[in-house]
């Protein structure tokens, strides 16, 4: 067994090892679930989401001496409850988002099932506004600023109540964290 040992270090010696950055992109997710309930077809509410969500997810994966940067990957919704009229639609349904007062439409939804969605995972066209109030959640976050992360859904039902509309939306966001890593390669 010493003999193999010492051959290997004799060869990682001739052959040589030397330190290379490798790029490791890592998807992390956050989430926010809004409850819609009401007497009326017209909806809105709103969930906060604090970046320190998002700052423990980036600590569970990278260390102290890391390179990183983050954008966004992809934002899903998840109808996660239904106690709607069977059938309910969301003729038309809104996400917008923001880091204060004022918010920026990131998806919209028509025509949606309630019914038929639930627990699906429903892809979404993102809008660019969105998209950059996102990236720069991330990167506030990554510069340690404490944002909170204002989640606005609204809409109108069909049909109109009664009952009362009643449902609950995941709003999934990830992200794409890439990671700079220090390894060690084996040749020249």
């Amino acid at each position: 067994m010493r003999k193999i040992t010492a051959t290997l270090i004799v060869m990682l010696g001739v052959i040589g090892c030397k330190s290379v950055n490798v790029s490791l992109p890592i998807p992390v997710k956050i989430a926010g679930r809004v409850t819609i309930e009401g007497p009326s077809a017209d909806f809105s509410d709103t969930v906060l989401i604090p970046s320190y969500l998002l700052s423990d997810v980036i600590g569970e994966h990278v260390g102290d001496d890391e390179d990183i940067a983050v954008e966004l990957e992809s934002v899903v919704l998840v109808v996660s409850r239904d106690n709607c009229a069977e059938n309910t639609v969301i003729e038309d349904g809104k996400v917008s988002i923001g880091l204060g007062v004022q918010v920026d439409s990131l998806a919209s939804v028509e025509d949606l099932n309630l019914t038929d969605a639930l627990g699906d995972t429903l892809r979404v066209r993102l809008y660019s506004s969105g998209v950059a109030t996102l990236n720069a959640f991330a990167g506030n976050t990554l510069a340690g600023v404490d944002d909170l992360l204002v989640v606005v859904v609204d809409g109108t039902a069909n049909p109109e109540p009664p009952p009362d509309i009643d449902f609950d939306l995941d709003v999934v966001f990830t992200f794409t964290m890439v990671v700079v890593r220090e390894m060690t390669s084996i040749g020249p």
